[in-house]
């Protein structure tokens, strides 16, 4: 162990003693390529099926996929797998019959293989799933577990034996209706984090038209499945962290008494005008796009038509499904990345600074390949460690009837993968990185994180009515990276909201620490920061959310840094 200023450095991967570049940005091999490889069925995942209903989905309920989680349960310095499962309205509506359809927690056996321990950690409770949100909301040191259903949600207490409890009635965070996506962020810096979940549609099943009976029931003028335009919208609830395992409602109270009422699937608490402060950034499926500023008092000011990312460039409301913010040209400054529906395109908003943005996606490269594909999941994701965070994205469409209308890419689409080309574009490199990303399926949550922890971040894919992808990123052996892991003390345990900034070769990269992105997931919370060729970094800065600011220099790469959070002021 060595300890340096407040760093406590836990766990080191072998480091490699190779010269140090030039420029991060510089190619660390020769002609060897990053590649994805498929591994669920060797990675003993595959036993996990999604189901959403029936394959022909009569009802926007069953198109929607289930969310995914990584997050380490047991602290034993590994990333497990969740997976959330929907189920039928048989189930749902029958009480009697049996219902086999479970979410699933595999243990990660540090071989490259997991095990199935969702009875023995008390996870194994029934219901239709939408999305997952793992963090640490006491402090204890555990990962605990919120569950999105529609229905009530489920917060679980991670007991730190393996085990988690049910403790949603007693923190009161049960939500009701229909939610999706679930963020963890300490708006108001006490540090204990607090709980913000968006919703979805106030669905009722006998409410709702059959397929072709209404406009909204209607795509490309194919009858199809109805909604969400003409069904009704619902708000999303805001929780306070009381500290004492208890939650108090106060989106009335931060977010005033008009709360906005879309159809909304991401939220991610993240720090857009750079002033300290978490803000809340939410997509919406065919209503704007919500941006919360922080007053800095408990309250917010929704400022996303002001911000310029509530609609394209042409003024037009979206389908939002997924989203991520991500620092892609390194000014400092982040920009967010959203997947939307077919016949559109996804879209790139640049941060301009003060917390406007301007849609780039035309200039950035990434209308045209976009435009088909019906994307959910997404991330900044370096996945050939050259310093230049990249962009994933997940694809699949909604309507079975895609196929025989030939209407877009089709009903099952493949991933898609875009290098940044360092000059403000992005490229799509899909086919370069092996066959597996070429498969088709109906792709809709990803959860990205280091389940190997090798340097680089592999994608764990919920497929609809499918069982799950586990890519295994193979990034060249010779490539350089660090991964920053955070305790907070002052602020919350994991560091959310934190930002990280490695300077190394000439190039100074920025990632603010965020668990939530991507569609209704749970991403690794660790900051992962890949160094081209260089084998030391100049210098390592940690910004606490408590306004505590930590320096290091000359920290070697190719290790997985624990730093703790030192009592306040800067080294």
């Amino acid at each position: 162990m060595k300890y340096c200023g407040g760093v406590i450095i836990l766990s080191t991967v072998a480091w490699l003693a190779l010269a140090v570049a030039p420029h991060a940005g510089q190619s660390p091999t020769s002609g060897v390529q990053t590649r994805f490889v498929e591994v669920s069925r060797a990675a003993g995942i595959s036993s996990f099926r999604h189901v959403a209903g029936r394959p022909q989905k009569e009802y926007i309920l069953e198109s929607k996929g289930g969310g995914a989680g990584v997050f380490d349960y047991d602290g034993d310095g590994r990333l497990d797998i969740f997976l959330v499962s929907g189920a039928t309205f048989e189930e749902l509506e029958n009480p009697q019959i049996p219902r086999p359809h479970r979410n699933k927690l595999f243990r990660n056996n540090r071989d490259g293989t997991f095990t199935d321990v969702t009875e023995a950690a008390g996870l194994g409770a029934w219901g239709w799933g939408t999305g997952a949100a793992a963090a640490d909301y006491d402090n204890d040191g555990c990962v605990d577990l919120y569950v999105t259903y529609y229905g009530q949600n489920t917060l679980y207490h991670n007991n730190c034996d393996g085990t988690f409890a049910d403790v949603t009635s007693k923190a009161g965070v049960a939500a009701g209706s229909w939610s999706t996506g679930a963020a963890w962020g300490d708006y108001d810096r006490d540090g204990r984090l607090d709980l913000y979940v968006a919703r979805y549609i106030d669905f009722k099943r006998g409410e709702v038209p059959k397929k072709g009976d209404a406009s909204y029931c209607r795509y490309g003028g194919v009858p199809v499945y109805c909604g969400p335009r003409g069904l009704k919208p619902l708000s999303g609830i805001l929780y306070h962290n009381n500290g004492d395992g208890t939650f108090t409602d106060v989106t009335e109270k931060a977010m005033g008494p008009d709360v906005p009422k879309y159809y909304s699937f991401t939220p991610l608490w993240v720090d857009v005008d750079n002033d300290g402060w978490p803000d809340l950034f939410v997509t919406d499926d065919s209503t704007p796009n919500l941006l919360f500023r922080n007053r800095r008092d408990g309250t917010f000011e929704e400022t996303g038509a002001l911000a310029g990312c509530a609609y394209s460039r042409d003024g037009l409301e979206q389908a939002g499904m997924g989203a991520d913010f991500g620092d892609y040209d390194h000014d400092g400054l982040l920009d967010v990345f959203i997947g939307n529906f077919a016949d559109d395109y996804s879209t790139l908003f640049k941060n301009m600074g003060n917390g406007i943005f301007k849609d780039i996606t035309e200039e950035g490269g990434m209308r045209a390949a976009t435009w088909p594909m019906l994307t959910w999941a997404t991330k900044f994701v370096d996945y050939d460690l050259d310093g230049w965070p990249d962009l994933f994205i997940v694809n699949g469409h909604v309507y079975p009837e895609a196929d025989q209308w030939n209407m877009d890419a089709g009903f099952k689409q493949h991933p898609q993968v875009f290098r940044n080309l360092q000059n403000g574009k992005f490229s799509e490199v899909t086919a370069s990185l092996g066959s597996d990303l070429l498969r088709k399926e109906l792709g809709r949550a990803a959860a990205f994180g280091d389940l190997d922890n090798d340097g680089d971040l592999d994608v764990v894919i919920s497929n609809l009515d499918s069982t799950p992808w586990l890519l295994r990123c193979d990034s060249p052996k010779e490539a350089q990276w660090i991964t920053v892991r955070l305790i907070g003390t002052r602020s919350n345990r994991e560091g959310l909201g934190a930002r990280v900034i490695v300077r190394a070769g000439g190039l100074e990269q920025m990632q603010e620490v965020h668990q939530s992105g991507g569609f209704c997931s749970s991403n690794d919370p660790r900051a992962i920061f890949g160094l081209g060729a260089v084998a030391v970094v100049d210098e390592l800065e940690v910004r606490w959310p408590s306004g505590t600011v930590q320096k290091i220099t000359k920290v070697r790469s190719r290790q997985i840094l624990t730093i703790k959070e030192r009592d306040g002021g800067a080294n």
